[in-house]
């Protein structure tokens, strides 16, 4: 007579829906340093983002004051 054990492992574990096998220490470093690198990324961009709508701005505001002073300048010739 044979008799079947069936045992149910830590591997049996990896094969439920979202489970993850645990991680060493190093494995952990890595991917905080990871998300780290990731955030200042985005963080940058941020920065840069913000810095050319500045910048725009300013150019936009430029263009306005020289097509005013270019209107003025035009009704100046042409009344002459």
């Amino acid at each position: 007579m044979f008799c079947v054990v069936e045992s149910k492992g830590k591997s049996a574990n990896l094969f439920k829906v979202g489970s993850k096998r645990r991680r060493t220490k190093v494995e952990l470093e890595e991917s905080k340093e990871e998300e780290r690198l990731r955030q200042e990324g985005i963080d940058t961009k941020a920065r840069q983002i913000e810095e050319l709508t500045q910048r725009l701005q300013q150019v936009q505001q430029e263009a306005e004051s020289n097509n005013a002073a270019s209107r003025i300048l035009q009704g100046f010739i042409e009344g002459g």
